[in-house]
């Protein structure tokens, strides 16, 4: 993948273009990783007041390449003004989201940030979500060091950042144990925080939430953004979303709560990210200068899609186009907002996605999907007729989690347990 350099780069935008693109191990999810970084589409004449992390979480840079030609927005912006890196990578084993967005602004491996599963992410019972009680508490507390939001507060008290996302772990992971301002998307269709962070949510975002935008979505369809014949992709694969609601148009539930639920995993949940950032870059002045701002911007809607119906699936292609064209509306915002020439912009994924094993070309043999389960059920019920706390083995998707000290104390070897269980996660 080559693309041309254009405009000036800036220190900001260079700081992970370092590395190689390679694959992924076998058994990894992710086949490749890139890490993309655009320069400012104007030349810049002093040191930017704002500072613009865009992810797009599960972008795979093939597709990138793959729908250039039929991107109008953003993304196609970025691509013709920028300067882009193809020579990248984010390296880190487990290809998830927590190390991912942990990486983006501190620049260091998962082993440094502490940060190197999604389970290892941010969860904290300690810090409890704001105004919304069905959710898991969240918080920083693992991650170690700093990241650019330390670095520029450090220069000048006075920068500040806003983080926000669908996802708790990619809002809060980018700018690290930085006391910020920083939501997320709760079930209940309005944008939370932790009581790490605050034990109120800003005004402004109490006036956002009270539009009740993911509410009004209620029974709304997604449809195909172009006409179907501009979609190479069949739309009747019944491996797609484990065969339920595989053929567009898709329609939101016609229950109320059910819509804010899943309101996120839609195309519209990336809209609502993107009126959501720009209405605190208002109501937090941020860029006005003269300090050196930040506002990250995590799109989480790619990753919902591609899990539900493949990153190869027209669904996938669909969004794609679509988070092209919401974050091209969000970039005509914010240089109405503020002036252009004064900031920087960086582009990234935090992982890619892998072709779905029955749809992969060229394969001999073919592929066969394998349970995990029935082994992880045969190693508990031995587990517990060896009177070890069932609980001590835990598995997250790739992962073996293993609590030594539990075994140890029912005087087993746990690689007795282990043994059948590993030898159909090597086969898987």
């Amino acid at each position: 993948m080559k693309f041309r350099v254009a405009g000036r780069l800036t220190p900001v935008a260079a700081a992970h273009t370092t590395g190689q693109i390679r694959s992924m191990p076998k058994f990894a999810t992710i086949l490749a990783v890139l890490t993309l970084a655009a320069a400012p589409l104007r030349a810049q004449t002093s040191q930017p007041t704002l500072v613009v992390m865009i992810t797009i979480d599960g972008f795979a840079e093939r597709n990138l390449e793959k729908f250039l030609p039929q991107m109008k927005g953003g993304l196609a912006r970025l691509v013709n003004g920028g300067a882009w890196f193809t020579n990248a990578h984010q390296d880190h084993g487990i290809t998830e989201t927590a190390p991912g967005h942990a990486t983006l602004l501190a620049g260091r491996f998962p082993r440094s940030t502490g940060i190197s599963a999604n389970r290892a992410g941010v969860y904290d019972p300690e810090s409890p979500l704001v105004g919304f009680s069905g959710g898991l508490g969240a918080s920083p507390k693992r991650f170690q060091g700093t990241t650019l939001t330390d670095w520029l507060v450090s220069k000048d008290p006075r920068s500040r950042a806003l983080s926000v996302s669908s996802k708790d772990r990619a809002a809060i992971l980018p700018i690290g144990r930085s006391k910020q301002q920083v939501y997320w998307y709760a079930a209940d269709g309005e944008m939370t925080t932790s009581r790490y962070y605050s034990d109120t949510v800003a005004t402004w975002v109490s006036q956002f939430n009270a539009r009740s935008i993911p509410a009004r979505a209620t029974g709304k369809t997604w449809s195909l953004l172009l006409s179907p014949s501009e979609y190479a992709e069949p739309d009747s694969v019944p491996l797609e979303g484990n065969g339920n609601d595989f053929v567009f148009p898709h329609l939101l539930p016609p229950d109320t709560t059910a819509t804010e639920t899943i309101f996120w995993t839609y195309p519209v949940g990336d809209e609502l990210l993107a009126a959501f950032a720009l209405e605190g870059v208002q109501a937090m002045n941020l860029g006005k200068g003269p300090q050196t701002d930040v506002l990250a911007v995590s799109f989480s809607a790619n990753d919902a899609v591609s899990h539900r119906f493949g990153p190869d699936s027209r669904e996938a292609h669909d969004q794609l186009l679509r988070v092209d064209r919401t974050i091209g509306m969000f970039l005509d915002s914010l240089f109405k907002l503020r002036d252009p020439s004064k900031i920087s912009i960086a582009l990234s994924g935090d992982h890619g996605f892998g072709t779905m094993p029955e749809l992969a070309k060229g394969l001999n043999p073919a592929p066969t999907r394998v349970s995990i389960l029935p082994a992880l059920v045969s190693a508990r019920q031995r587990m517990a007729k060896l009177h070890v706390d069932t609980t001590a083995l835990e598995l997250d998707v790739q992962v073996v989690y293993v609590d030594r000290d539990a075994f140890a104390k029912a005087k087993v070897n746990p690689d007795d347990v282990l043994r059948p269980l590993s030898i159909v996660m090597r086969i898987y």
